[in-house]
């Protein structure tokens, strides 16, 4: 019972309308006839070939084709018309939960901002009358789901073995689900699925236009870049998002949150531009980067933003004369004899580059 025929039928109807499959079927006490031509068929239960109906005599209209079109209409029916629920997940335009009030926002199609979704209908719940081959607005179709109470837009159900949906059906603006049928076991697998979800060329729905704002936490968060200099005057750049920026990290006194663009290149590094947003608030601050003997050195970038961020500790160019170390720690600008803080114009210069980045600056209460 090994061998078998990908395009054998082991569905047939019993006398009283009953869709059997072989291995249910009694051939000793009752006759089977064809889903779609309804001819008498032979229960083959051999022991050689896996079991499944034959035509008693072939009709030349019918094909395996039809009877799969046929099987999938009375299985679909038979479901619709159980106990059991009838999912379709529909795709929707979702936003943001925090549109109103989130700084980076952005109305362009960012999928942090806004993103396809999907929502859940049991149809089901919305239509209590199913049909086979019924007409609404001069279209038949394979299954009309409609509501004898209310006035839902019906759904045509159509089944694709070997002709999809004409156009003229799709463009008429009837919501439409199409299921693209091969085999048995495409049919089983719809038959079994909760949830009839779009799938490439074998599910697609047309014409589904869930009404109302859908909105949600993003699926995927902006990403974002903090500077953050804490207690010690140890500074540190690192990635956030737009869920979770405002989150202070520990022993922090001050925060920037910037949102960089994959094409902002800058001359000067977020450091920098932290820095000075900070002096501006303490203008007694004293680090290295604020000192006109500090010099660049090289520039890392960021893999995830592809952005410039320092990583490498202070060069200072004194050192020799100083008689420290090459690479100082930022704070200890506060107790150098040769601190000279920067000019105006480089400050005014680092402002300048990114007056077009949206930032957010937090600074710690003072106790």
């Amino acid at each position: 019972m090994n061998n078998s025929s990908n395009k054998d039928q082991h569905y047939a109807l019993d006398s009283s309308g009953n869709i059997r499959h072989i291995k249910d079927a009694n051939p000793s006490n009752d006759e089977f006839f064809c889903l779609f031509c309804h001819r008498q068929m032979i229960a083959k239960q051999g022991k050689i070939r896996q079991w499944h109906f034959a035509h008693k005599a072939l009709s030349p209209n019918c094909s395996y084709e039809s009877y799969l079109h046929s099987l999938a209409k009375l299985l679909i029916l038979q479901k619709l018309r159980s106990e059991q629920p009838f999912g379709v997940e529909i795709k929707v335009p979702f936003t943001c939960r925090n549109k109103e009030t989130c700084i980076w926002y952005e109305d362009s199609f960012d999928e942090s901002c806004n993103w396809t979704g999907y929502k859940n209908y049991d149809l089901k719940k919305f239509y209590n009358t199913f049909e086979v081959e019924a007409f609404y607005d001069n279209f038949r179709a394979d299954i009309l789901l409609s509501n004898s109470i209310k006035k839902y837009t019906p759904v045509f159900i159509e089944i694709y073995v070997s002709h999809p949906c004409e156009h003229q059906k799709i463009d008429s603006g009837n919501k439409i689900i199409e299921l693209k049928i091969n085999s048995e076991d495409d049919i089983k697998s719809i038959i079994n699925s909760p949830i009839i979800t779009e799938d490439g060329d074998l599910i697609r729905l047309y014409n589904f236009k869930p009404k109302g704002d859908f909105t949600g936490p993003p699926q995927h968060p902006k990403q974002l870049v903090k500077f953050s200099v804490f207690e010690s005057y140890k500074m540190y750049c690192g990635n956030t998002d737009c869920q979770t920026f405002s989150c202070h990290r520990n022993k922090a006194i001050f925060e920037l949150t910037s949102d960089f663009h994959p094409d902002f290149l800058p001359e000067y590094s977020l450091y920098d531009y932290g820095i000075v947003e900070l002096y501006d608030l303490d203008p007694n601050l004293k680090v290295c980067n604020l000192c006109r003997y500090y010099r660049p050195r090289d520039i890392l970038f960021d893999d995830l933003f592809d952005i410039r961020i320092d990583k490498r500790p202070i060069f200072c160019c004194l050192y020799k004369k100083l008689g420290t170390d090459k690479y100082r720690d930022p704070s200890d600008a506060r107790t150098c004899t040769a601190f000279r803080k920067i000019d105006g114009k480089t400050m005014a210069e680092i402002r300048q580059e990114y007056k077009m980045v949206k930032t957010i600056i937090w600074k710690k209460p003072n106790d």
